[in-house]
């Protein structure tokens, strides 16, 4: 906003072209756009793997692997801000952290759809709980998020289209239809011919 009021003050003062001003600030308005949609972007790739994060950590505690050596065995198969996330946490545990610090310190910057997961596998590290069914939640309600981001992104699709439909279809249908119409009519009444 502050870089729209600069240039507007200089436009007023004259010493920028009032034809300058339009590219600035389109190039302003892809700028902005574009750091926003990079955020989006990361939040939308974490909510999309999210439930195949917890299953392929539900197969390393169904074998009997502790969440340690769960996270040890999986860190290679995991996506990448998750992969990224455990392999500071593991190393953080190896040079003389608590586990469960360890893993909150490293998920931490994943945002609050990991906190459950972390949840979970430090109450399973700590008190050696059964950790597959609070795993199993943690997979579903990923599951449920997910969902409700690709509804979310379905009810998007119409606006998208919005431009192209008025921009392109819109205008070709007033030129194939409207047109030779008004121009049939104007030619029966004599003023074009």
């Amino acid at each position: 906003m502050l870089l729209i009021g600069v240039i507007l003050g200089v436009v007023t003062v004259g010493s920028l072209q009032p034809v300058l001003v339009i590219p600035l600030l389109f190039a302003y308005a892809v700028v902005v756009a574009r750091g926003r949609r990079a955020a989006t972007d990361d939040h939308a790739d974490l909510v999309r793997s999210l439930p195949e994060v917890v299953d392929l950590l539900l197969v390393g505690v169904g074998a009997g692997l502790t969440p340690r050596e769960t996270l040890q065995r999986c860190q290679t198969w995991l996506p990448d801000p998750f992969a990224e996330a455990v392999a500071a946490a593991l190393s953080r545990a190896a040079s003389g952290a608590t586990f469960a610090d360890a893993l909150d310190r490293a998920m931490t910057p994943l945002g609050d759809r990991v906190r459950p997961l972390v949840a979970a596998l430090n109450a399973g590290e700590r008190d050696q709980a059964m950790l597959a069914p609070s795993l199993l939640r943690v997979s579903d309600e990923a599951r449920r998020l997910r969902r409700v981001a690709a509804q979310e992104r379905a009810r998007r699709v119409p606006v998208a289209m919005l431009g192209p439909l008025l921009l392109c279809v819109l205008p070709s249908f007033a030129l194939l239809t409207l047109v030779p119409l008004v121009l049939g009519s104007l030619s029966d009444l004599g003023v074009v011919v």
